[in-house]
């Protein structure tokens, strides 16, 4: 029946047919406990380091060392380094006799070279560690130590470093459950944190990237500052596997994610650049304008910060939400039309100086000597 269920969902529904027919849905059993032992460590500063050491800048935090590493002298850990972050990756590995390999292959890996993700083989106590993990304090923009720019990820495996590329290599790009693309930058210590939190209650997700128990342990670093470390508490080598692709539950959260940064951002801006809105009409007005104009954007099919910013302007300016201030609705019939989103702009700038000028709406602001912005 699924092929069929399929097939009538496309034509009931062109741009989300998975909305209405969600075939993986049932392979998803949530846990009401959390399957992985996260533990946080704090990493000294750069200042505590010198206090306890005259040769700081050339040793890793003992955190991290007795952390990534077992007592023995020949272990190992892996990771994920973002080359983008450094001029001198990858070539430093190289000279430095690490193991490594691109996640990218063939042309992409050698077009990418200088920004893509890489798997390293990282033998304890190599001369390389204190370029990875070493804070550089004031020298840190000239340094060449990487401990606080969030370089990559590091994952605790007895696999062999084939295995694990082959692994990571099926997690650089994945399909949501709608046949959308997206990358996964697990290679972001802030990203991975976020993406793991996020399936803690869903052990076949997480058994499909740990891959059963091919990966014993993951650690991400976050600028220094903190070693976040990850650890099954479960045997997820009894669990089967999820399908390797973004499920509805994390879309959702992407996107409550994503709206929140925005609007912060388009916040943060008019703070900034138009404080007299926050003196006027209080911190507090501002926030919730934005995100009503976000809200409204997306109502409106207008994903470009401008176009929120545009819409957040107005409303703060004319002193009411904009599909509310034209009594002939012309501003509400321009937001849900056809046109392009530049249209749109175009048009609503227009309308409002139409407005303006007719005396229809006027600047909340020119009392007080605002000109208009």
């Amino acid at each position: 029946m699924r092929e069929i269920l399929y097939s009538e969902s496309q034509k009931l529904s062109k741009n989300q047919p998975l909305f209405l027919f969600y075939p993986d849905r049932n392979l998803l059993p949530q846990t009401t406990k959390l399957n992985l032992k996260k533990q946080i460590y704090s990493i000294p500063s750069w200042v505590e380091q010198c206090a306890v050491s005259t040769f700081a800048l050339f040793e890793v935090p003992p955190i991290i060392e007795t952390r990534l590493w077992n007592n023995e002298p020949s272990d190992k850990c892996y990771a994920v380094i973002n080359a983008s972050k450094s001029p001198f990756f990858p070539r430093l590995f190289h000279g430095e006799g690490i193991r490594y390999a691109c996640l990218f292959q063939g042309e992409k890996a050698e077009t990418y070279a200088k920004s893509a993700p890489y798997l390293l083989e990282l033998p304890k106590g190599h001369e390389i560690l204190p370029r990875l993990f070493c804070r550089n304090g004031e020298n840190y923009v000239e340094g060449i130590n990487y401990g606080e720019r969030n370089i990559g990820t590091f994952f605790r495996s007895d696999a062999e470093l084939e295995e694990l590329l082959n692994h990571f290599r099926k997690w650089l790009i994945l399909p949501d459950y709608t046949g959308h693309y997206y990358y996964l930058r697990f290679l972001d210590p802030i990203a991975l944190e976020e993406y793991l939190d996020r399936l803690q209650t869903y052990p076949t997700k997480l058994a499909a990237f740990f891959n059963g128990k091919m990966i014993k342990k993951v650690f991400c670093i976050k600028c220094g500052d903190e070693l976040i470390e990850y650890e099954p508490i479960v045997d997820l080598s009894t669990f089967k596997q999820a399908k390797k692709q973004f499920d509805k539950f994390e879309i959702e959260a992407f996107t409550k994610l994503h709206d929140r940064s925005l609007c912060k951002k388009i916040i943060e801006e008019i703070m900034e650049q138009h404080p007299e809105f926050a003196n006027a009409y209080g911190k507090d007005i501002v926030e919730k304008t934005v995100n009503h104009a976000y809200r409204l954007a997306k109502a409106a099919q207008m994903k470009g910060t401008i176009s929120i910013l545009q819409l957040a302007l107005a409303n703060l300016i004319y002193g009411d939400s904009v599909n509310y201030l034209d009594p002939e609705n012309k501003l509400n019939n321009i937001l849900m039309s056809d046109l392009t989103e530049q249209q749109k702009q175009f048009y609503l700038e227009k309308r409002f100086d139409q407005l303006e000028k007719q005396a229809r709406i006027r600047h909340q602001l020119q009392p007080t000597g605002v000109h208009h912005v």
